[in-house]
């Protein structure tokens, strides 16, 4: 969900989706950096946790399992 904050700014919403947690870890740090993003993480896939936070953006590992790409994708 992009927010926008009292200067009128944008703030776009983001998921990082892996099972691997350094891979995870180091993905997130690196887009904590860019303005006006802020990262909504989840080392794996957990449908609650995307659907409370519908992230507009969601970085998925396709090396996931099948089950675990299903449920995060569906509750977005």
């Amino acid at each position: 969900m992009t927010s926008i904050s009292p200067d009128g700014d944008r703030t776009i919403t983001a998921a990082v989706v892996d099972d691997n947690r350094l891979v995870h870890e180091a993905l997130a740090g690196m887009l904590g950096e860019v303005p006006d993003l802020m990262v909504v993480a989840a080392a794996v896939a957990d449908p609650a946790f995307m659907e409370r936070t519908h992230p507009d953006v969601v970085l998925l590992d396709v090396g996931l399992a099948d089950d675990d790409r299903s449920r995060a994708t569906c509750a977005t």
